[in-house]
């Protein structure tokens, strides 16, 4: 089942891909392939697909699509407040979710950044430990807020509305 597929692809992303400093992933040879051992004992050879994956990340273009890379939606965001406060946020950048433990990401965010923004900064990189409960507590603080009843959105108004009611009630920036 597609499920079943998607843990082998996750545990594929944990046991094996790293992100590289560099901007262009130099290509593997076929004596640096690592072997996969799925659940099911059957075997995968992965080798320059452990590159390629997490240069998506960062490189969305090398791969024919116009996104923009991780940094890029970082500096983009920092660009909507007032500048003022672009130093202070920019230091509190905290990358979390399952992509962002793969070793390496935020080493290379911060090098990204750093390319186009003018001061120096450090992006904080928890441990892998705390990074597996980070948005759950990030999702309980903003649960305890006052203000977060007024964030709901109902079933029926996204079923009547659709996604434009996510804009309309001013979730997102």
């Amino acid at each position: 089942s597609s499920g079943i597929n998607a843990e082998y692809g996750t545990e594929v992303k944990k046991q094996l891909c790293q992100i590289y400093t560099q901007n262009e992933p130099r290509m593997m040879t076929e004596n640096e392939m690592n072997i996969f051992v799925l659940p099911d004992q059957s075997t995968i050879s992965v080798g320059n697909e452990m590159r390629c994956a997490t240069e998506f990340l960062f490189s969305p273009h090398f791969f024919g699509t116009k996104s923009p890379g991780c940094h890029e939606m970082v500096y983009n965001s920092l660009h909507k407040v007032d500048p003022e406060g672009h130093k202070e946020i920019i230091e509190n950048v905290l990358p979390i979710g399952g992509t962002t433990r793969i070793p390496g990401f935020a080493k290379r965010l911060q090098l990204e950044l750093l390319g186009v923004l003018d001061y120096e900064f450090t992006v904080v990189d928890p441990a892998v430990s705390e990074k597996e409960h980070l948005v759950w507590v990030g999702g309980s603080i903003v649960a305890e807020l006052s203000t977060f009843e007024q964030m709901w959105i109902f079933r029926a108004e996204f079923e009547e509305e659709g996604p434009e009611r996510i804009t309309k009630k001013k979730l997102l920036f």
